[in-house]
């Protein structure tokens, strides 16, 4: 073994080391506190009167005695530590080796501004038109009037799930085709799970039909859907010949005249299977390939002069592959020197083949980053192919590994990630932060690959059935059969981390030391309350579509004395216990919104909390003051409830009074100021109790989101909103007056729903001047206005713009020179909205995406 990995190995037991005694020392003082300590505490004071000698060791022992044994433990796990590192120390100065801290390719993450512009895909993607236009006006075309099917070919890197995205996502293809469905298929995919994501995008799945396991079933359901209707459906990334002929085209019926299906693969032979003449992909000529490439890597400016001959050499190297562009662009895009750009250029191997160049390319991307950022690189190789992965979710997994420090820095390394083009990112939040991402299939080969070499993750899959863990800390299994696989039992001891997709284990007892668990589409069985006992140090559990005995999760949840998160936001009605409040460590709770959480009495507090999802309040009064550094809350309430959560929650001066209002004495507390994104839900809260001016109060909030039937005959100021707020949702609002004027003054807005409002007015207007910063907007269900008065001077920054009215003309557009989708679901016949959309070609000729949709009567 080399040094390095000595070190690493002595790092961990480290680690390993004091996790192990703080876990006890804290099991112990559980035990402590259910007054099961008294009889240890006689025991010692016994031996203490039978022998005095050892009087002055009882005096320097902890005072809990429990912990005796876990000090000592400690003490010699330490000592032989600090032996084998002296060994260690030895061998390396025998070998001439130099010291640690000197080899460090770029340690330390470059500092960024603290918020970062999101890179529209669109505008680095080169020399897909003319595929694009070729296959667009196949699939638009009037023949074949039956089903057809087209497929594109390439190999992996090459643009294939890229063009199909844009393709999929055309203006064209949304007013042509009334369903569009997508599916990722990869190597490994389970019928089921394809058969249930293309019904979710048809319609809802109920409770009944998230469990179900009958292939039949759902395929008739589908069928059902399409035959009625003209559909396009994207089959991304297929490596089976048999895939389309003997298991999904019969969940392709004929539905109505030219419907189309298309389908990206690597292998010829199973284009040539679908369709008769396959579009090839080719690579990108020099030209584009400069051009690809100074794009990433200058997003925002015109590339140095000087760099045009490296720049040459580089994308010669690259060999017209997109993928291998965007992974060097990603990593000079620091740089802006010509000795830089050699520098990178000098690493590559220009003696690989062609398929292996662009694994060398992807390596030498991955050597340059520091070694935080290359953990949360081949943290990515825990996901399975194509897996949409929350980045928030994942983020909690970094800090509860130490990984990164905390939630921001995180953010910061995903962020960097994805401008060094190692991520996918496929949606961002309201403050622009990532959302949502993935990793290409090659980049997570090498994450799999470099996992596995550093020891840091093994992926357990059908395709690497006899794989070798023993020595791994993570473990990830993906589509594959655990209860034919008993290797895991004997690197139980080893193990941090576990994820699980699609199986279970019937019995977690042998990993003691985990701290990361996921369990996807598992039965947890009738034994998670012993296995929840054992778990003490576990830091991050999260359940996605679990099935949990009764639906409960066990009392025994309290011995995890370690755990920050818990998350089973995606496990529907499931219960917490009121004993999980005895975890003092927690940082992130999510949970189902079905279900009520109780929650502690004032008397506790929880400094780390910083996130409380789809809660119900249990207790009467004081029970949110537990929470001094809550920044995200999203409460679940009937009326009277709400009522007592809105007046407890906002941070008025203590000089703030409202005669009317029966809770002046809640609104003082000011422990809830770093609460930046607040959601609630209601049933029908009426005027004269709520008064909204006292969000005003929140004055970080950045998003706020009123769900529900929220109140009647609001007469909204821009003064009752803090001035930071930059996402607003109104539910079920019923205005007496416009309300755009006023939202109009929020100068930080970037995100402005009316979702089901109502307005008796028969306009609406938007003020010059007004929303400054807005980029959406959605105006559904207004079944009176009639006119949509958008003044020049006003929504300047606005890309998107969805309205459900019944409007008498096509707003005044073309002063929006930043709108990119403009969709309109018109209650108009299909006649009449293409001679509105005719006379109207003037406000929309600007627009990239404009959607009118035919839409029954509001």
């Amino acid at each position: 073994m080399h040094w390095v990995e000595e070190i690493r190995d002595v790092a961990e037991r480290i680690e390993d080391a004091i996790d192990i005694y703080t876990g006890e020392v804290k099991a112990n003082n559980l035990v402590k506190e259910n007054n099961l300590l008294n009889r240890q505490t006689r025991v010692a004071d016994w031996l203490n009167c039978l022998f005095p000698c050892i009087k002055n060791c009882m005096d320097v022992m902890p005072a809990n005695p429990l912990n005796i044994i876990s000090v000592h433990n400690l003490s010699v796990e330490l000592d032989d530590i600090e032996a084998t590192m002296k060994r260690i120390k030895e061998k390396r100065d025998i070998l001439g080796t130099p010291a640690l801290g000197e080899s460090s390719r770029n340690e330390k993450l470059p500092e960024r501004p603290p918020t970062f512009p999101y890179i529209d895909e669109t505008k680095v993607i080169v020399g897909q038109d003319d595929d694009k236009r070729v296959i667009l006006e196949e699939l638009l075309s009037p023949e074949p009037a039956h089903l057809s099917v087209v497929s594109i070919v390439g190999t992996g890197g090459l643009g294939k799930t890229t063009l199909a995205r844009s393709i999929f996502n055309s203006p064209k293809i949304k007013e042509n085709f009334n369903t569009r469905i997508w599916l990722s298929v990869s190597q490994q995919y389970n019928m089921i799970n394809l058969l249930k994501t293309m019904l979710r995008q048809t319609r809802d799945l109920t409770g009944t039909e998230e469990n179900m396991l009958d292939e039949g079933y759902f395929i008739g359901k589908i069928r059902s859907h399409l035959e009625q209707t003209r559909y396009f459906v994207v089959l991304d990334d297929v490596w089976s010949v048999e895939f389309w002929p003997n298991y999904f085209q019969n969940t392709c019926p004929g539905g109505l005249k030219g419907s189309r299906v298309v389908i990206t693969t690597r292998d010829l032979n199973v284009a040539n299977v679908c369709t008769r003449s396959p579009h090839k992909l080719q690579f990108l000529s020099e030209e584009e390939s400069k051009l690809l490439l100074f794009k990433v890597a200058f997003p925002y400016q015109d590339p140095p002069s000087g760099l045009d001959k490296i720049a040459t050499k580089l994308v010669r190297y690259c060999g017209g592959l997109p993928l291998a562009l965007e992974v060097v662009g990603g990593l000079l895009s620091k740089k802006d020197t010509y000795e830089s750009w050699r520098k990178v250029a000098e690493n590559l191997d220009w003696h690989s083949s062609k398929g292996h160049k662009c694994m060398k390319i992807l390596e030498t991307s991955y050597d340059y980053m520091p070694i935080v950022l290359k953990k949360c690189f081949m943290y990515f190789a825990s996901f399975p192919e194509d897996y949409q992965i929350d980045a928030e979710s994942l983020i909690w997994k970094w800090v509860a590994e130490r990984l990164v420090p905390d939630e921001i820095t995180g953010k910061e390394c995903l962020e960097e990630l994805f401008q060094r083009s190692m991520i996918l990112v496929s949606a961002r939040s309201y403050d622009d932060s990532i959302e949502k991402c993935g990793v290409h299939d090659l980049l997570r080969e090498l994450a799999i690959e470099k996992a596995k070499d550093n020891k840091f993750l093994v992926v357990f899959s059908n395709n690497n059935v006899d794989a070798n863990f023993s020595d791994a800390r993570r473990v990830s299994f993906q589509s594959c059969n655990l209860t034919e696989n008993n290797n895991y039992g004997s690197s139980s001891k080893k193990l941090r981390s576990l994820f699980i997709f699609g199986e279970s284990l019937s019995d977690y007892s042998g990993f003691r030391m985990l701290k990361v668990l996921q369990l996807n589409n598992c039965d947890l069985g009738s034994q998670a309350n012993k296995w929840f006992k054992e778990l003490i140090q576990l830091r991050n559990l999260e359940f996605n579509n679990c099935e949990i005995a009764d639906k409960e999760i066990p009392e025994e949840i309290c011995h995890m004395q370690n755990l920050q998160t818990l998350n089973c936001e995606h496990s529907v009605g499931v219960k917490l216990p009121e004993s999980m409040w005895s975890i003092k460590t927690l940082r992130h709770v999510s949970t189902s919104r079905t279900e009520t959480l109780p929650l502690p009495s004032a008397e506790l507090s929880f400094a780390n909390l910083q996130t409380l999802r789809d809660v119900r309040l249990k207790h009467t009064e004081g029970e949110l003051y537990s929470f001094p550094s809550l920044c995200e809350l999203s409460l679940n309430q009937s009326t009277s409830r709400l009522i007592f959560a809105i007046s407890l929650l906002a941070n008025m001066n203590q000089s703030t009074s409202y005669s009317w209002d029966p809770f002046t004495s809640l609104l003082r507390n000011k422990t809830l100021r770093k609460l930046v994104d607040l959601t609630v839900y209601g049933d029908n809260i009426p005027l004269d109790v709520v008064d909204m001016r006292r969000f005003v109060f929140f004055e970080h909030l950045q998003c706020l989101n009123l769900l529900g039937a929220w109140c009647d005959d609001v007469c909204l100021s821009a003064h009752f909103f803090p001035s930071c707020l930059s996402k607003l949702v109104l539910s079920s609002c019923h205005f007496t007056e416009d309300p755009m004027p006023e939202l109009g003054k929020l100068l930080n807005l970037k995100i402005l729903d009316l979702l089901y409002a109502t307005y008796m007015g028969r306009q609406m207007t938007c003020l010059a001047g007004g929303f400054p910063q807005l980029r959406e907007l959605n105006i559904p269900l207004q079944p009176n206005v009639e006119d949509l008065n958008i003044e020049e001077g006003t929504l300047s920054t606005l890309k998107k713009l969805e309205i459900s009215l019944q409007l008498r003309r096509i707003p005044d557009l073309q002063h929006l020179t930043k709108l990119e989708e403009f969709i309109w679901n018109a209650p108009f016949s299909q006649e009449y909205i293409q001679m509105m959309r005719q006379k109207n070609q003037h406000k929309l000729n600007h627009i990239r995406a404009v959607i009118i949709n035919r839409r029954g009567r509001l």
